[in-house]
């Protein structure tokens, strides 16, 4: 059996080592889900706000801001990690001239109106009174090749509704105390690793530049926000979480166990299948789903406070005289039922359609069953060499009124309860409310979109999600004038359909008629003759041009725009528009009701993300349903009999109503974690349920048996502690509700034990 063990934990560690660890919180959102919700996990995972990081520099003279906003967007696009940099810095002449040359074909609103002699006249007196604005120089240089003024239509409308204020050519905050960036990363958003080297390369970037040409260094700070920040940041968090919970909980239960066998070997060999379950249960999740999730490594404390049960149940029942070989057979069912009880309960997260909970299930379930077979079959041929177990009383029976009323005012307090169901994933979410409110902040200086509300536009091609979403433009801006919303953005802004380009194309007029037209509206105007005759020349060759396709962004900072907002579907194109400044939901819902159009859909993140699990949450209570069936029937067969099976699941189920009606009773609104951790403590339970099944014969046979639920009950709480402490918020819920049902599944299984034996099931 030691080859055997020894080539699982071989093939374990190289498993391990090819499997990547990810911290995705959407993979705690269903897999199976329809096309919205699909949509939903995906823009989750890599949409238009996961790639997004806002910057700020603060400190120092406006000046000085204004420089080292510019050196850093310059060293920034220099390098591979964003495909865009935006700092409001008046684009390369390359790119301007690109834009000129296809005004026509890209600005919005352009009609045969729009180069009629009253459209130009129009279009003149304009110019005239910014050449005496901020904007003159700019006017007066693209005057004679655009006196219709499409071009700074064009750029108005590239920049978006509400763009940031403008201060020595960079984007300002409005109280102008902090210039302002906004970068779009290549890596998806919540790839934390890749998110982590491109934010490092931002801070090392902004530190070259701190130090100005007289040698001075800049006191000037920088600040980031934005998805990938939080995800690098939750990564950050969840490793340290799971480093510190499982170190810590190793060095708990190895002292807790010195304590108990004062002596290293059976210390040692303890741990052996603890190790063992971790390693196997870790790899077989990165097997089974091809990488493990951050979160799910720090749930491995849950099995440290598991598979140290069953060493300490084996040698704490070793007699005197008697071999480990002989001990291990004699208490092999109570140990196969006690494994099997936590494997079954772990299992049934696998029916789960969350991936994340999945992924705990199988590391529970299989840790579980290697730890367990790990005592079974290798400890036995293992020495532990002599060890005395401290003389302790048997565990005293808690009265069974105490039990009753105990459980009686959780029933009350359940029944009474205002249950909240807390399905909100933001709260799941390390990130602390601080930096989400800074995120808030920036968000609305730089006019960029908020994360929650999305308008969808689907169609079967991308060419007709582009036309559709253009259709609706009017609406939307409409909601701009009515408040609903302060901006949106729409691909078409950066790659118009192919027929309105057509309709602006075919709009414009004939050399002919373009130079009487603009001869007409000329008269009076104090402009020399042929001063447009740039602005000719380019009319007639625009009716030329070729139509603008996505390929021909390659190399433009709005194909990044372009690829974020169009994206396909299964068998159809979707154009998204992000809404800014939404702060009425109700009022937005109720817009988008009346506006009802085939095609046109609001996707609320947050509201339906909580929809989700909402969902999946009430399928974990049928999941945990289940599990209380298929264990029951288990115990069954095992136990062959009907009282002893009554007995050994009442604590656990009494145990379980308890842990919930404390939470509730802390205050504490239960999530779907609460309610999954339940199942956990099913299991778990079970196995003190099933240790006081076994009637002591003698006092050496009941201090045996209270030492041994002694024992796995203070190295369960110890590891389960230090799952609760942690200030992640999933593992606390998992931690704090275990650790609870621990408590109440120890006092309930004294409380219930049986006077007489039953069948022995050792």
């Amino acid at each position: 059996m030691r080859l055997v063990w020894f080539a699982v934990l071989l093939l374990s560690v190289v498993q391990l080592a090819r499997t990547p660890i990810n911290l995705d919180l959407s993979g705690f959102l269903p897999s199976h889900a329809q096309p919205t919700q699909r949509l939903l996990i995906d823009q989750m995972r890599d949409g238009v706000g996961g790639r997004l990081v806002l910057l700020a520099i603060s400190g120092d003279t406006t000046e000085n801001r204004a420089r080292l906003s510019q050196q850093l967007a310059a060293r920034m696009q220099q390098g591979d990690h964003f495909s865009l940099v935006a700092n409001g810095a008046p684009l390369p002449p390359e790119q301007l001239e690109w834009l000129m040359q296809r005004r026509y074909l890209l600005t919005p609103g352009l009609s045969a109106q729009s180069f009629s002699a009253a459209g130009l006249r129009q279009a003149l007196e304009a110019d005239l009174r910014l050449l005496a604005s901020p904007l003159g120089g700019m006017i007066q240089a693209w005057l004679p090749r655009d006196p219709s003024g499409a071009m700074l239509m064009l750029l108005q409308s590239l920049a978006g509704q509400n763009p940031p204020v403008s201060q020595h050519g960079v984007w300002f905050s409005h109280d102008g105390k902090r210039a302002l960036l906004l970068a779009y990363s290549q890596a998806p958003g919540m790839d934390a690793r890749a998110q982590e080297r491109a934010l490092a390369s931002i801070r090392a970037d902004f530190s070259a530049n701190l130090r100005a040409d007289d040698g001075s260094v800049s006191p000037a700070q920088l600040q980031l926000s934005g998805a990938p920040v939080f995800a690098a940041d939750a990564r950050q968090q969840i490793e340290r979480a799971a480093q510190r919970t499982t170190g810590l909980s190793v060095l708990l239960v190895t002292l807790i166990l010195w304590l108990a066998y004062r002596a290293w070997k059976p210390v040692a060999y303890s741990l052996i299948p603890l190790l063992t379950g971790l390693l196997v249960g870790a790899a077989a999740v990165g097997a089974w789903f091809g990488s493990i999730h951050g979160i799910t490594l720090a749930f491995g404390a849950i099995l440290i406070g598991e598979a140290v049960d069953y060493p300490a149940y084996l040698y704490t029942h070793r007699s005197a005289g008697e071999t480990l070989t002989t001990t291990a057979w004699r208490i092999r069912h109570a140990l196969r039922l006690a494994m099997l009880t936590t494997a079954l309960g772990a299992l049934f997260m696998l029916l789960s359609d969350l991936e994340g909970l999945r992924q705990l299930g199988l590391l529970a379930a299989a840790g579980a069953v290697a730890a367990g077979l790990t005592t079974r079959w290798v400890l036995p041929s293992l020495d532990p060499g002599v060890y005395r177990l401290p003389r302790l009383p048997a565990w005293p029976r808690p009265p069974r009124w105490l039990a009753l009323l105990l459980l009686a005012g959780a029933m009350v307090a359940l029944v009474r309860a205002d249950l909240v169901w807390d399905d909100d994933l933001a709260h799941l979410s390390p990130t602390p409310p601080a930096a989400l409110e800074q995120d808030r902040l920036l968000r609305g200086e730089l006019g960029a979109p908020d994360t929650r509300f999305l308008l969808t536009f689907t169609a079967p091609t991308a060419e007709a999600a582009l036309a559709l979403s253009e259709q609706h433009q009017p609406w939307l801006e409409s909601l701009v004038r009515d408040g609903t919303i302060t901006g949106y953005a729409l691909a078409a802004q950066s790659l118009p359909s192919q027929t309105a380009q057509q309709a602006r194309r075919a709009a414009l007029p004939d050399p002919a008629t373009a130079r009487r037209d603009l001869d007409l509206a000329l008269e009076g105007l104090p402009f020399r003759p042929g001063s447009f005759a740039p602005f000719l020349r380019d009319i007639e060759h625009s009716r030329s041009l070729p139509l603008i396709q996505r390929t021909d962004l390659d190399g433009t900072p709005w194909a990044t725009r372009v690829d974020a907002l169009l994206v396909p579907g299964q068998g159809h194109w979707i154009a998204l528009a992000p809404l800014s400044g939404v702060s009425q939901a109700a009022r937005l819902t109720t817009a988008i009701d009346q506006h009802r159009a085939p095609g046109v859909a609001l996707l609320d993140i947050k509201g339906d993300t909580e929809t989700l699990l909402r969902n999946a949450r009430k399928q974990a209570l049928l999941l945990m349903l289940a599990g209380i069936a298929m264990i029951a029937l288990l115990l069954g067969i095992g136990l062959g009999s009907v009282g002893t099976v009554v007995r050994t699941l009442l604590p656990v189920l009494a145990a379980m109503l308890t842990s919930t009606a404390t939470l509730l009773a802390l205050g504490i609104r239960l999530n779907l974690f609460h309610l999954i951790s339940l199942l956990l403590v099913l299991g778990i339970g079970m196995n003190y349920a099933l240790f006081f099944q076994r009637r002591a014969e003698n006092g050496e046979a009941a201090q045996r048996a209270g030492l041994a639920v002694g024992l796995c009950g203070l190295t369960s709480l110890a590891a389960f502690s230090c799952l609760a402490l942690t200030s992640i918020p999933v593992l606390h819920a998992i931690g704090l509700t275990v650790l609870l049902g621990t408590l109440f599944s120890l006092f309930y299984a004294a409380v219930w034990r049986p006077d007489v034996a039953p069948n022995n099931p050792g």
